[in-house]
């Protein structure tokens, strides 16, 4: 399951954008689930879709605290590594981190290349 980034309702003096194209690309390619959370009304139905996946891939930051939360034995990529320094600053953020890797295998990606994230870059953590 792939939750690109969202759109709307982001907090704008932080708002960041990220070039998933081609992740986006070969998921579609390989029937691989991606869910736009823009366009869900309900926290239940992400609830459940983040419950029946066994990899889910969500871009740093409020993306991976609050859909992590929600993940149970799942192996979760977190596209790009900010939120590191956050996890050793922000207490709760590092209670936030240390919940979610109770039931989680987590993995950030380091950000590389300007925003830009291949499928390449997470294809080797995909089902470990």
């Amino acid at each position: 399951m792939f939750l690109p980034r969202q759109t709307k309702e982001n907090y704008k003096p932080n708002d960041r954008s990220y070039n998933t194209i081609d992740i986006s690309e070969h998921l579609v390619k390989d029937t691989d689930h991606i869910l736009h959370t823009d366009t869900i009304t309900e926290i239940k139905i992400q609830m459940d879709f983040l419950n029946l996946s066994k990899n889910v891939i969500v871009t740093s930051g409020s993306p991976y605290f609050v859909n992590g939360l929600f993940c149970k034995n799942s192996n979760i990529i977190a596209l790009d590594h900010f939120v590191i320094h956050q996890i050793e600053n922000f207490i709760k953020l590092k209670y936030i981190h240390d919940q979610i890797c109770k039931h989680n295998r987590v993995v950030f990606i380091p950000n590389k290349n300007n925003n830009t994230f291949y499928y390449n870059d997470i294809v080797n953590e995909l089902m470990k």
